[in-house]
C-alpha cells in the first residue's frame, strides 16, 4: 500500500503568499492601464475640446471686414469701422482677453447689429452672436459658450494685434487685375487651458 502525502501548513502558506503576490501585482498591472486609459481619454477630449473652440475663432474672426456687396471701385467698406459704434475690423479688449469684429452676416451690405468677438469669462470661452449688439463694449450683447465646461476650464485667453495680417484687397479693374492691398491688421491667438 502506497503512503499518500499532501502539503504541510508550512508549504500550504508559502503557496498562499506566493499566489497572492501574483494577484496583487495583476490587479497593480490592471489598474495602472485603466488610468491610463483614463487619462489618455480627458487628454483627447480636451484636445478636441480646444481645437474645435480654436476652428470656431479662426474660421468667425477671418470673416472680419468681409461685405457682401462690394463693387470694385468702392473701398468704403462700412464694415472696416462700424457705424457710430466706434468697432474697427479688429478691436481687441485693452487686457487682451476680448476681441470684437464685424462682417456682413447676411450679405446684405448693411452693418446694422452685425458686431460679433471672443472672450474669456468664469473660465470658458465665449462668443459673442452679433444679435441686437451695437456698441464696442465686451460687456455689451449676447454671448454663448464655446467651450464646455464639464471638459475644460480655460485659464488664459490672449488676443494681440501681432505677427498675422487681415489683409482688405480690392480690383479696380478686372477680377484678373492685380490686387493691391489697403490695409492690414493683425490677430493671433494664445490658450492657455487646464483639465476640469
Amino acid at each position: 500500500m502506497r503512503k499518500q502525502s499532501g502539503f504541510g501548513l508550512t508549504e500550504l502558506m508559502i503557496g498562499m503568499v506566493v499566489g497572492l503576490i501574483i494577484i496583487a501585482g495583476v490587479i497593480t498591472v490592471y489598474m495602472s492601464i485603466v488610468k491610463g486609459s483614463s487619462d489618455t481619454l480627458k487628454s483627447a477630449k480636451l484636445n478636441q475640446e480646444l481645437s474645435a473652440a480654436m476652428a470656431i475663432m479662426v474660421q468667425d474672426i477671418r470673416r472680419a471686414g468681409y461685405w457682401g456687396t462690394a463693387e470694385p471701385d468702392n473701398l468704403n467698406n462700412p464694415f472696416m469701422v462700424a457705424g457710430t459704434s466706434d468697432l474697427n475690423i479688429l478691436d481687441v479688449s485693452n487686457t487682451g482677453d476680448c476681441i470684437l469684429y464685424t462682417y456682413d452676416l447676411n450679405s446684405n451690405g448693411s452693418s446694422n447689429n452685425e458686431f460679433f468677438g471672443f472672450k474669456l469669462e468664469n473660465g470658458q470661452i465665449m462668443m459673442r452672436t452679433g444679435n441686437g449688439t451695437t456698441t464696442a463694449d465686451c460687456t455689451d450683447g449676447t454671448w454663448l459658450t464655446v467651450t464646455d465646461p464639464k471638459v475644460i476650464t480655460v485659464n488664459t485667453l490672449t488676443f494681440t494685434t501681432t505677427n498675422s495680417k487681415c489683409l482688405n484687397s480690392s480690383s479696380t479693374a478686372s477680377p484678373q487685375a492685380n490686387w493691391k492691398i489697403d490695409s492690414a491688421t493683425s490677430t493671433s491667438f494664445l490658450i492657455s487651458k487646464s483639465r476640469a
